[in-house]
């Protein structure tokens, strides 16, 4: 639309966002609630909220499928009279929002059965959407759309590590598609790569091809930005303050916990693939500090179990410059590990802080005190055991 478009933004008011469009259509600046209101039903889906149509327990994929649409239509249609260009623009938005939400109820259903008339409806609403138009890479939702569709056209094996997927996922956007879409859904790929601190090998050299693909993108800065984060994980520096202790030997947690008699231990557990675990390290030089002052052993204990997982466990070590005693379990130590640390069904909830004090009597703090950035509890109980 030509003109000028005012936006007011206030959190405290009801209506956070105000808009006013060039056109002076009260019901185009309210053309956003729509979108709102689908992605309300697919966070309800994916956090186990209120299913308000009814949908993730239908077994029908034709039903899911037409309430999705009934649903779609009867929001758009409280904005007839809306400018026509913009009316168009928010149903395209609704309709890939509304594949969103017809993912989820997909994956649910083809985990239970193989019922084809899941992949028939699929199809056909992916043909409506036109995936391929450049509009879609507006959506904020757009990368996940594609990398659902990527799980269900490539169906990755177990062989493909976490280093070579973002390479195989970039190729397949690109071969599907073209244009501002490729644009949109390969850069989304590459900053949640980023941004999830993923920081996949293969990274620099991707974004590297999108900017020669793409060199008047606005998604560049970005990008560049989180470049920079991956190289610093993927060639860390060292420090005198790490130690890796040798797991092949390891046999029960009595023989590592040995070592530290006399000596109060702080254990944390952990993994690479844990966002609380990544957050909460960003925040760790005050318990570094508070435990070299009082003579306390950081012992960080990683539940990875992947194999090859040995280098970025070390390079995530060393990137977050995580000073103390660190070890991987392995087979001999993961039964022990789950049942002394985890609840009464061998469920571990990380990151999880665990002291054990100079007699060697073990006890657990766990998750709550392990993901907050406010020390002061943590600390209390450090200082019962100094």
């Amino acid at each position: 639309m030509p003109g000028v478009t005012e936006v007011t933004i206030d959190p405290l008011s009801e209506e956070k966002i105000d808009i006013l469009t060039p056109s002076g259509n009260s019901l185009d600046s309210h053309l956003t609630d729509v979108d709102d209101k689908i992605y309300d039903i697919w966070f309800a889906l994916a956090t186990g909220g209120k299913d308000c149509l009814n949908i993730y327990s239908d077994t029908d994929s034709y039903s899911v499928s037409t309430k999705l649409e009934v649903f779609v239509d009867s929001l758009l249609n409280q904005y007839n009279g809306s400018t026509t260009e913009l009316l168009e623009a928010a149903r395209r938005d609704a309709n890939l929002s509304a594949l969103m939400v017809y993912q989820i109820c997909y994956n649910k259903a083809k985990r239970k059965n193989k019922h084809l008339s899941w992949d028939k409806d699929l199809a056909r609403l992916r043909n409506e959407i036109d995936m391929n138009n450049p509009a879609n890479g507006r959506s904020p939702y757009f990368g996940d759309i594609m990398e659902n569709f990527f799980l269900q056209d490539v169906n990755p094996d177990s062989e493909i590590t976490t280093d070579s997927l973002l390479w195989i996922k970039s190729e397949y956007v690109l071969k599907t598609l073209g244009g501002k879409a490729a644009e949109a859904a390969f850069g989304q790929f590459l900053y949640t790569d980023g941004s999830s601190n993923t920081f996949s090998p293969c990274a620099p050299e991707l974004t590297t091809r999108f900017k020669s693909l793409f060199p008047g993108s606005g998604l560049i800065p970005f990008l560049d930005k989180e470049i920079e984060a991956n190289l610093a994980f993927n060639k860390p520096k060292t420090s005198d303050g790490i130690v890796f202790i040798d797991n092949s030997g390891l046999k029960t947690l009595e023989q590592l916990f040995k070592s530290y008699n006399g000596t109060p231990v702080l254990i944390d557990l952990w993994a690479t693939w844990c966002g609380p675990c990544r957050k909460s390290f960003e925040h760790v030089k005050p318990i570094q500090d508070y435990a070299s002052e009082n003579d306390i052993q950081l012992l960080y204990i990683s539940v990875n179990e992947e194999d090859g997982i040995e280098d970025r466990w070390r390079n995530m070590v060393k990137y977050y410059n995580l000073k103390g005693h660190h070890v991987l379990i392995n087979k001999d130590i993961k039964q022990e590990v789950y049942s002394t640390f985890g609840n009464g069904n061998g469920i571990l909830s990380i990151p999880c802080h665990a002291i054990i004090d100079r007699h060697g009597n073990l006890t657990l703090l766990g998750s709550d005190i392990a993901e907050t950035s406010d020390f002061t509890r943590l600390i209390n109980y450090l200082d019962k055991i100094k």
